[in-house]
């Protein structure tokens, strides 16, 4: 997944959320750097990361087609995604 397609999701979702900061999934990033520094579900994170997260019990939110990415691109990063939670195993 690229970080362009999440900086894209992230825009255009807290384009229709103006002012409510109550919801958790909304972030006010501007670049792609951003979107790491805020620390929430647009954040990247390695397989690694990823594992440690989930193990401390923390949900993981997956959007596989977020910001228009292609099928093709998003299956490797659901694989990923089911890597690191078998290492919680």
């Amino acid at each position: 997944m690229t970080r362009r397609h999440l900086l894209q999701d992230a825009v255009t979702a807290a384009s229709y959320r103006h002012g409510d900061e109550g919801v958790a999934s909304i972030s006010r990033a501007t670049d792609v750097d951003g979107l790491q520094v805020a620390n929430k579900p647009y954040r990247v994170l390695t397989i690694d990361e990823v594992a440690e997260y989930m193990h401390g019990g923390q949900a993981l939110p997956l959007a596989p087609l977020c910001g228009g990415l292609r099928p093709d691109v998003a299956w490797p990063y659901l694989e990923r995604a089911a890597e690191a939670a078998a290492r919680l195993g």
